[in-house]
């Protein structure tokens, strides 16, 4: 099929059709590169493959699926000139989906290889406008497609690629498409996220003192033997906010759930933002945690969807899902104001802290007023907070919404949530300080706030995130990156070469290190508030942070008693050497009528001068152990 635009060849489409299975594959599309952006991809691929459909309707045939190959993104192919995700995206906005197996291309000429870089996809407008295909069916159409290219049945390849059928098959024997495009229900416009990264090296002395914009929280938060500044276990400070920042997502992403990939390509693939940098340290000063909070723009158009949402939450949520994208490069930060930009998130944040390098931190916060989440006609979802507490939390068997599992999905940053059922979101949805416009939800490391308020003002200012929130969740990966620290010390091996001495003084140190970590650094009972301590005791009970915390004094009692081991072995060899020289002045007292007394004086002097060194040794030595 060619087509021409203003009487000048603009594209064209090559297919197969197979008539023994009745199936056809595009296998060739282009277009004039002057002609890209224009839409005419599109027109090309929906008038040019009517008008074969219609060619062989004419020729009394009738095409029951129409195949295509693309390549797989996440595989190399030795030729990158071509934009594999950009190729994917113009598939996915004309209703392509993939067919759920390991797909492998027999070689198209007799010194080509076998590909195994490329998607088998359907084009379901063109296939009976269903994403399901019978899985007798499909195989039907492998079989014609690897005759015609010379490969017999009984080949390897082939047979891994029927295995593969065989295990996509659902239990009505149809295989059921996965369809690259999002699909998001939801419009959320008032929600906010953390990111928790620990910075590299110690903070300068000039970051110290009294945070105006903190210092009042702190102070409500904290018990009454802590509201002294120079007492306070953690202290948090504003650092800088900014106005519309765009934030840069993956174009395409995959994920796994239950056993299965899923590759989609993002609706947006930007966000414009606004952004808050706070940092909490501990009393120390040896623990620098930057936080970047993260909240939607507020203006028109400037919501998020609850996938977005998900995307972000992947950094702190469940791995389960293995969430992945081709190119880390386009995880970017860009200021619309001064119009900078950052390669990564992390650059962002260690640009705010004067260079200082930053990892992010495996649990973060995340707050969504239900208020203003709206469906995607731009109704509003909930009239109160009790209309969505009654269907989730209040009941035995909470309603299979839409909503209530993209809650959860929120909640366990998850893509593939419409598969939970009643049970699964009573499992998942397990309150903590429940209020009655609100209540929090503990997850891993996923700290959560649902609340409800039409006020449209922020009352936390700057900070763009709740404190009572942002100060407990610090605290809470404090604690972790103390252990951390802690089994990393107790972790490492002892010199092999090194003395019973100079091993005993090893375990020494490091024992009173990591007591010393222990009893300060570690925090516990710090808050006044029952809400607050509620998220410290459930947020170390599900990140295991008591569990790790007894293991360490179970360790540390161990490296005790090694450490005894090695001063009684270290003190074997000079009790025997000393209990020698006491027999040789003995053997010299008996023996002294055989010496002069000269000789006799110097020899005793001689012996007793090394007892006594070696005895000023040993209790130097005890003194420091």
């Amino acid at each position: 099929m060619l087509a021409y635009s203003g009487g000048r060849l603009a594209g064209g489409e090559v297919f197969d059709y197979y008539p023994d299975c009745r199936s056809a594959e595009l296998i060739y599309i282009a277009l004039d590169p002057l002609r890209r952006g224009m839409g005419m991809g599109d027109e090309l691929l929906s008038e040019g493959t009517k008008k074969f459909m219609d060619a062989l309707a004419f020729r009394g045939e009738k095409c029951r699926r129409l195949y295509f190959e693309t390549e797989n993104p996440f595989i190399p192919s030795g030729d990158e000139s071509m934009d594999k995700v950009s190729r994917v995206r113009f598939f996915a906005r004309n209703s392509a989906c993939r067919v759920p197996i390991r797909y492998f291309q027999p070689p198209l000429s007799g010194d080509a290889d076998w590909a195994e870089n490329l998607y088998l996809c359907m084009l379901p407008q063109f296939s009976g406008g269903s994403t399901e295909i019978p899985a007798g069916e499909l195989k039907e159409f492998l079989r014609c497609f690897y005759r015609g290219l010379g490969i017999e049945d009984g080949h390897p390849k082939f047979a891994e690629m029927m295995r593969g059928v065989d295990y996509a098959t659902e239990s009505d024997g149809s295989i059921s498409c996965h369809s690259f495009a999002e699909q998001p229900q939801f419009r959320l416009s008032r929600f906010s996220l953390v990111y928790h990264f620990l910075l590299d090296a110690k903070a300068a002395d000039t970051d110290s003192g009294e945070s105006p914009l903190f210092n009042s929280y702190e102070c409500d938060l904290m018990n009454y033997s802590l509201q002294q500044l120079d007492r306070r276990p953690v202290r948090t400070r504003h650092i800088r906010l900014y106005k519309r920042l765009r934030l840069h997502l993956p174009r395409f992403y995959r994920y796994t759930s239950e056993g299965h990939h899923f590759y989609k390509v993002s609706e947006h693939r930007d966000l414009t933002v606004n952004a808050s940098l706070n940092c909490s340290e501990n009393l120390t000063r040896n623990i620098s945690i930057a936080h970047l909070v993260i909240t939607t723009d507020g203006r028109e158009g400037g919501e998020f969807n609850e996938l977005d949402c998900i995307k972000l939450i992947t950094a702190f949520g469940s791995i389960q899902e293995k969430f992945d994208i081709p190119d880390r490069g386009e995880l970017s930060v860009e200021d619309l104001e001064s119009g900078k930009r950052w390669n990564t998130i992390e650059a962002f944040v260690s640009d705010n802290f004067a260079g200082r390098p930053c990892r992010v931190l495996r649990n973060g916060i995340t707050e969504l007023d239900l208020a203003k989440v709206m469906d995607n006609e731009g109704r509003q979802l909930f009239r109160s907070f009790g209309e969505f507490r009654d269907s989730v939390i209040l009941s035995r068997n909470p309603d299979e919404s839409p909503w209530n599992m993209a809650f959860c999905g929120l909640i366990l940053g998850i893509f593939d949530f419409m598969r939970m059922n009643s049970a699964e979101i009573s499992d998942t949805v397990k309150p903590i300080a429940v209020r009655r416009d609100s209540f929090i939800v503990l997850c891993r490391g996923h700290l959560m706030k649902l609340k409800f308020d039409e006020r449209s003002e922020d009352e936390t200012a700057n900070i763009l995130i709740s404190p009572y929130l942002l100060i407990p969740s610090a605290v809470l990966s404090i604690n972790e990156i103390v252990l951390d620290r802690c089994e990393k010390v107790i972790g490492e091996p002892l010199p092999e070469n090194e003395t019973y001495y100079r091993k005993s003084m090893l375990l020494s140190e490091r024992i009173r290190s990591v007591m010393s970590s222990m009893n300060t650094e570690y925090l516990q009972d710090v808050f006044h508030y029952p809400s607050e301590q509620e998220i410290m005791d459930e947020g170390t009970r599900q990140r295991g942070l008591g569990r790790r915390y007894a293991q360490l004094e179970k360790r540390l009692d161990k490296e005790r008693m090694l450490m005894e081991e090695y001063k009684g072995k270290d003190q074997l060899g000079p009790d025997y050497f000393t209990n020698a020289m006491l027999a040789i002045l003995a053997l010299l007292q008996v023996t002294a009528p055989l010496f002069g007394k000269t000789v006799w004086l110097i020899l005793t002097f001689v012996f007793a001068g090394i007892i006594g060194a070696l005895s000023f040794i040993q209790v130097r030595r005890r003194l420091k152990l």
